[in-house]
This record gives C-alpha cells, sequence and structure tokens, in this order.
C-alpha cells in the first residue's frame, strides 16, 4: 500500500508544472514554496523575513494565505537586497 502511494506521489510531480512554468498571476501556499525548494529556510525564518520585509508578505483568499508568483520571482531576482513594496 505504502508503496502505491510513493508511486502516485511520484508520478504526480513527474507530470506537475514546475516554478518557471507558473504564469505571474498564480498564487502558491506555503506548502508548495517548501516543496519546490523556493525558500530554502525554515518557517519560522519565513516569516521573520515576511515581518522584516526581506520576503513577499503573501495575500489572504478567504482563510488561505498565498503568495503572488510575481512577487516571489521579484524577491528571487535579488534576495539580499530585496525589500517588499511599502517597506523601502
Amino acid at each position: 500500500m505504502h508503496e502505491k502511494k510513493k508511486e502516485k506521489e511520484q508520478q504526480y510531480i513527474k507530470n506537475s508544472l514546475t516554478f518557471d512554468d507558473l504564469p505571474e498571476s498564480s498564487f502558491l501556499r506555503k506548502k508548495d514554496l517548501d516543496f519546490t525548494k523556493i525558500t530554502p529556510f525554515s518557517s519560522a525564518t519565513l516569516y521573520r523575513k515576511i515581518k522584516s520585509g526581506d520576503f513577499p508578505k503573501p495575500i489572504k483568499i478567504s482563510s488561505i494565505s498565498a503568495w503572488r508568483v510575481s512577487d516571489i520571482r521579484e524577491w528571487q531576482e535579488d534576495p539580499v537586497n530585496y525589500k517588499a513594496k511599502g517597506e523601502q
């Protein structure tokens, strides 16, 4: 049974879009950031960076927090010098 689940996960990964394939208007949840290894740091560090303006703030969609792909890509261009909009 466990083997079947692993096969399904591998198939999902193989058929999934990569971050580079996503349109600018897409949204990513925290689990997506972790899964795609976009954020190479812990959750605690992520939220510290958000608070300090060093990482984009998520937006609320109903009760879900998500990040705009366009904001994540902007951060990726220069993560060291990134400042969230309104934080400059």
